[in-house]
């Protein structure tokens, strides 16, 4: 039961990070490519958008419990918010090129 509800827990964070392209758009009052994007960006998109939920869900329940669980977990969250960051970056610049 425990690490059930880990697992959900751990899905909402990841769908949380998800969630900063959006932030971003709505914050910068600007728009980042979704349907305009070219089809190997909006696949890796789609991709880190889809591991982002599944790798909160399983690392959360594995890592509780554990002698270096905040220290991991806060690694995690750099990591995520990095690669989210990166990829809002990415979806920014080629909806916007210079």
């Amino acid at each position: 039961m425990k690490k059930t509800v880990l697992f959900c827990v751990g899905l909402l964070i990841g769908y949380f990070f998800d969630l900063i392209p959006s932030l971003f758009e709505i914050l910068a009052n600007t728009n980042v490519c979704i349907e305009s994007c070219p089809g190997v960006l909006r696949g890796i998109s789609l991709a880190i958008y889809a591991a982002m939920p599944l790798l909160w869900g399983v690392s959360l329940p594995v890592t509780v419990g554990k002698p270096h669980a905040s220290s991991i977990l806060i690694c995690l969250s750099i990591a995520s918010a990095f690669l989210m960051l990166t990829l809002t970056w990415f979806l920014y610049t080629y909806q916007h090129p210079q």
